[in-house]
């Protein structure tokens, strides 16, 4: 175990955090160690947030948190850590700014519970994986008869984003809407998520569209803009499971 922690240890990629005892460290190891006080102050910040937070929700918000946090633990591990032949590595930087955007989204929902009330459809701000997300969101039998097309998001837990235009379902696409079948059409690029705002460009041999907006438990709100012939609006995304 000693030897894997070391290793985990070794991968910095960002500079290491400003703290009084640490402005000018003196070799990579002070700035590992820097880094690594930074971290643990933000897992800390991060676990009370959550205590606290949990503390006013009833037991319906209680689950949906408890799995939004699984959910977002997942994330951060696949995002920032990886494992090989030579150990398991884990990216300081990536893992602590993570945290940070988690416990900041944790913060502002304590906020709205000793404010305005608890809103549970806002708890898991997670990116899932496991489906599709799907604009727009028809309200109406005659809104759905009178589409044409379907816009299609796919998130990846490695940061990768695929979008697509279709005029088949959810299940339809579950047969080739994937960045590893590389003749199907479709625009792609790589996804930020802090805290429940996501943003995102996909780019296709057309050029590339620019998306940002906020996650709302299963729902995108994203405000777009494309390059390609300047157009700008909004859309909402439903996610639907495979």
């Amino acid at each position: 175990m000693r030897n894997i922690l070391i290793a985990a240890l070794w991968m910095v990629s960002v500079p290491a955090f400003a703290d009084s005892n640490c402005n000018q460290p003196k070799d990579d190891f002070d700035g590992l160690y820097c880094l690594n006080k930074v971290y643990i102050q933000a897992d800390k910040d991060l676990n009370e947030n959550y205590g606290k937070l949990m503390s006013k929700l009833d037991p319906a918000g209680k689950t949906l948190l408890k799995q939004g946090q699984l959910s977002w633990i997942d994330n951060r591990n696949q995002r920032c850590s990886y494992r090989n032949e030579k150990g398991f590595f884990v990216n300081l930087g990536c893992a602590t700014s993570t945290t940070i955007a988690r416990t900041k989204f944790l913060s502002d929902r304590y906020r709205e519970c000793i404010s305005a009330g608890c809103f549970n459809n806002k708890l898991q701000s997670s990116l899932r994986y496991d489906g599709v997300y799907r604009s727009p969101a028809p309200t109406t039998e005659d809104d759905q008869k009178n589409l044409t097309y379907w816009k299609y998001l796919r998130f990846y837990p490695d940061g990768e984003v695929i979008a697509t235009s279709s005029t088949g379902s959810p299940d339809d696409l579950r047969k080739w809407f994937s960045k590893d079948k590389k003749d199907n059409y479709y625009s792609s690029g790589s996804y930020s998520l802090k805290g429940d705002h996501v943003s995102f460009s996909a780019t296709s041999n057309e050029g590339t569209v620019d998306y940002s907006g906020t996650l709302e438990g299963n729902r995108l709100k994203l405000e777009t803009y494309s390059h390609i012939n300047g157009y700008s609006g909004k859309s909402e995304y439903v996610f639907f499971e495979w």
